[in-house]
């Protein structure tokens, strides 16, 4: 039971929503309007952010235990996603649906950590604040936290008591009905502004999403290549980065990205939703002008040789002077119901032909979904082939060696095996030829494993590739060690959740014992066995992409 698992009582928490709340708010509209996807402040606006700011005065109350942990600002942001939740309920958005969902289809039950007996998924429940405001706090603080820290269930039954008492006048719109009602004849810029709420306007994504994109934006003004990049121009960066969160990133929120959450809230067909999810297969690169018509203009992705016809109105480009052939552009296309859309920034400059040889070869790796399907698969054929050639001649699909040395020295070794297996007494066609000289010129670089003088371990991803990795060794001595210090237990933790891809971490548990991977902050023996698949997603969500093979394809001509 909820109360029982954090000794709290009923009585208590009558007494929590009795708490004297002043009726001023102490949060502006703009704190309120971050999550909107509008920017009129209405009157139903008003009665939200309202009880927010009753809610940051619990939160600010320093016997509530949160006002010196974290910050004022950090407060109010908490206030605010934790109404956002009550309204998110209130008007069935579907956001907390959606997530639930998600996590039933991962793990089997809705939430993480808490015991949900009693817990009710048409109505609002303690356990769902409890774990909203850990996620939050953890996520934009940076800190580790216990979802099982007294404070936070005793917030949790506040907010539960209080949002509870409003249920009942609170404020009901149709936006978000007629927002997210989705067909395929919708613009495609519209459909983004969708894609922009459900990133980086909304309680759940928003807050890292938006935290993580000005940390990048600051990086990259600091660059040396700024100026000469983006011409001093940060707006047109932000812009350009904003993509990323529209279409690719993924989510701690169940490791999602922001098209398979907008396909699970859309209010549209169901044969649409999978035209919605590989919204996700965006391709970016540099792309040769090679002539347009009334509704295209139609670009050669340089390092694939394929051509796309993209929509005029996606960008308006000034035809007259540009010439086929010679102009090239660095943007990303998208593809919406069988048609190709510019979206983010557009670079263009002038080549010749020499210039142009010399891209397309240098540029190893192209985007994969900027191949052919049959390409892709002829990919995904060869990965799966070199996978079956590394477990052949190394006898397991992850290898250790003592030093990058040895491991340099192990995978030339390899690479000629195969090269003589496969290969036989075939030529190299004339454009390898001509790739690997480019190639050998431009690559002066010594290998990072030669130079690498620890453990290390190799590692052939299905579908993928080899991923090495110089904590894996590391992990598999404290994984060993019979009794670890507090400090070595943390450095165990850290290591298997921020240094290490979750494949491994997964492969390592069907070979060794994990006793000894803990929770810095829980004490039950086996809370990391039971969510440790949770804990994979959350810490590295990026790693749960579609896997695409690690390699390219030099094409003739």
């Amino acid at each position: 039971m909820w109360y029982e698992a954090y000794n709290i009582t009923f009585e208590q928490n009558k007494y929590m929503s009795k708490l004297k709340r002043p009726s001023n708010s102490p949060l502006t509209t703009a704190d309120w309007l971050v999550y909107r996807p509008y920017k009129l402040f209405q009157a139903y606006d008003n009665y939200y952010l309202k009880l927010a700011g009753e809610v940051f005065e619990y939160f600010n109350d320093p016997n509530n235990h949160f006002r010196g942990i974290w910050d004022r600002d950090a407060l109010k942001k908490l206030s605010i996603v934790l109404t956002c939740h009550f309204e998110d309920f209130v008007n069935e958005i579907g956001l907390w649906r959606a997530l639930r969902e998600k996590y039933r289809e991962l793990y089997g039950y809705a939430l993480p950590f808490y015991d949900l007996e009693n817990y009710d998924p048409e109505y609002l429940n303690p356990q769902d604040f409890a774990y909203l405001i850990w996620h939050h706090l953890e996520k934009t603080t940076e800190k580790i936290i216990s979802p099982y820290a007294e404070s936070i269930a005793l917030a949790a039954d506040f907010c539960y008591v209080f949002f509870e008492e409003h249920i009942d006048e609170a404020p009901v719109t149709d936006f978000y009905e007629q927002f997210l009602d989705i067909d395929e004849d919708i613009p495609f810029f519209e459909l983004k502004k969708r894609l922009k709420w459900m990133a980086l306007q909304n309680y759940l994504l928003g807050p890292a999403y938006i935290k993580d994109l000005r940390d990048r934006l600051e990086e990259e003004v600091e660059k040396d290549s700024f100026n000469k990049q983006w011409q001093g121009d940060t707006g047109i960066l932000a812009y350009t980065l904003e993509d990323d969160y529209l279409f690719e990133k993924t989510a701690s929120w169940g490791a999602m990205d922001t098209p398979q959450w907008l396909a699970a809230l859309a209010r549209c067909d169901d044969r649409l939703r999978p035209a919605i999810r590989t919204l996700n297969q965006k391709i970016s690169g540099i792309f040769v002008y090679e002539g347009s018509d009334d509704e295209y203009y139609h670009y050669k992705l340089v390092n694939t040789n394929r051509v796309f016809k993209v929509r005029r109105d996606s960008i308006d480009l000034n035809t007259k002077k540009m010439k086929a052939g010679s102009e090239v552009g660095a943007f990303s296309i998208v593809n919406w119901c069988g048609t190709w859309w510019l979206s983010g920034a557009y670079t263009a400059w002038n080549v010749n032909a020499a210039q142009l040889e010399r891209m397309r070869y240098k540029i190893a790796n192209a985007p994969f979904y900027g191949w052919t399907e049959e390409q892709q698969q002829h990919l995904r054929s060869m990965a799966d082939d070199l996978e079956q050639g590394f477990f052949e001649y190394f006898g397991d699909r992850l290898v250790l060696f003592e030093n990058g040395k040895d491991a340099e020295i192990a995978f030339q070794a390899q690479q000629k095996w195969w090269n003589d297996k496969k290969s036989l007494d075939k030529q190299p066609s004339k454009s390898f030829d001509k790739f690997k000289k480019m190639q050998d010129k431009d690559d002066n670089k010594p290998s990072p494993l030669y130079d690498d003088k620890g453990q290390i371990a190799a590692c052939y991803i299905p579908g993928g590739g080899v991923i090495t990795s110089t904590a894996v060794p590391l992990i598999i001595e404290l994984l060993q060690a019979n009794t670890l210090s507090k400090e070595e237990a943390r450095e165990l933790f850290d290591l298997a959740f921020l240094k290490c891809e979750p494949y491994l971490i997964n492969l390592l548990k069907t070979r060794y014992a994990f006793k000894n991977l803990r929770h810095p902050l829980v004490s039950d023996p086996d809370f990391m066995d039971k969510h440790l698949p949770f804990f994979l997603r959350y810490y590295s969500p990026e790693a749960f992409k579609p896997v695409k093979p690690f390699i390219s394809l030099v094409l003739e001509g």
